[in-house]
């Protein structure tokens, strides 16, 4: 009975958990391989990944805006915006409960086992030190490196500050600053 037990145990578990996880990393793969195929003009193949990759797990969405921007042929040449990112994380985080009831986002089923706090979390925290690593590594580049960079490597700094984005501007939420910030940890 060894084969029945191994198999109840695969859908007990497997299934609920772990396939959660396996979706969400090739929607991760599939959307950050979009970007590079958009990237290097391979439009139509880039679009259908994209959608691909939103059809396994729809938490790739937060992806958009930097697809649309290359689309748009925007070439982050400046700066200035990543100091707005910043800044605008923060205010996110001080307004984040103000502006989840604004919206009305607590009553959105697929984030709400988010914001009501189902996802059990450890606490999570800026003074870690691959945060801190990051963040000191990415602000080397853009304040000593930036000139040197080429289209690519912007575009990543600008990946990178948009995981960033989400850990700082969710942070009274674990799961969700967690869950937001894996999107984009694959440029990390």
């Amino acid at each position: 009975y060894s084969h029945y037990f191994l198999y109840l145990y695969f859908c007990r578990f497997y299934f609920v958990h772990d396939m959660t996880q396996i979706r969400s990393g090739v929607a991760i793969g599939l959307a950050s391989l979009a970007l590079i195929l958009l990237f290097r003009k391979s439009i139509y193949l880039s679009i259908a990944a994209f959608i691909l990759g939103i059809a396994f797990h729809l938490s790739v969405i937060l992806m958009l805006p930097f697809f649309f921007l290359l689309c748009l042929g925007y070439r982050f040449e400046s700066r200035f915006p990543l100091v707005l990112i910043l800044c605008f994380a923060g205010i996110v985080n001080v307004y984040f409960d103000y502006i989840i009831d604004v919206f009305g986002l607590n009553d959105f089923v697929r984030i709400s086992a988010y914001l009501n706090g189902d996802y059990d979390v450890k606490g999570l925290s800026l003074f870690s030190v691959y945060f801190i690593i990051k963040v000191f590594l990415l602000a080397y580049v853009i304040c000593f490196r930036w000139r040197s960079l080429e289209y690519i490597g912007r575009l990543v700094v600008y990946l990178v500050m948009a995981g960033l984005f989400f850990q700082v501007a969710l942070l009274n939420n674990d799961a969700l600053a967690l869950r937001s910030a894996e999107i984009f940890a694959v440029f990390d």
